[in-house]
């Protein structure tokens, strides 16, 4: 399964858009900044799917992933170790790659790819394509994809061209 997420800029609450592999629109994500951190909603119209609640702490920062309401897995921020800057918890998966450059993949405890995250330009435009191993796994795949997008910025690295 592979979605593009795109990064919105017209609109302060809109963030990314979702596309699905015939490039129509899949998900929409809203965001919103309160002081003490900032929310993710993955809308699929009027519908919310997924929610990613940020929470700052002395030394990290914690993205809550719930879906239908339920916590489901938390992205951590190590804001003082450089070498393990990111992890999650809630899944027994872990992240593989070059995070700062956004090509990485989520693997299991097994090392089997779970989800594949890269930098990608097509007709859309720039954006990121990530491929998921299993349907059941989009909405948290991308959830995690979307909190390493929101947090880590875009540093200008070559992107690969993709046929759409």
């Amino acid at each position: 399964m592979r979605l593009i997420i795109k990064r919105c800029k017209q609109d302060y609450r809109a963030r990314f858009l979702i596309l699905d592999e015939l490039c129509g629109e899949k998900y929409h994500v809203l965001g919103e900044q309160k002081s003490r951190g900032g929310a993710l909603f993955v809308m699929n119209g009027e519908r919310e799917m997924a929610q990613i609640r940020q929470r700052g702490f002395l030394f990290f920062t914690g993205y809550g992933i719930s879906i239908a309401g339920i916590r489901c897995a938390t992205v951590i921020q190590n804001l003082y170790n450089l070498h393990t800057m990111l992890r999650i918890s809630g899944v027994d998966w872990s992240l593989r790659g070059d995070i700062r450059a956004h090509n990485f993949d989520l693997v299991d405890r097994e090392g089997k790819i779970i989800m594949t995250h890269a930098k990608r330009w097509g007709m859309w435009g720039d954006g990121f394509e990530i491929i998921v191993s299993r349907p059941e796994y989009e909405l948290i795949c991308l959830c995690v994809a979307l909190c390493i997008d929101w947090v880590i910025p875009m540093d200008g690295s070559t992107v690969v061209a993709i046929n759409s």
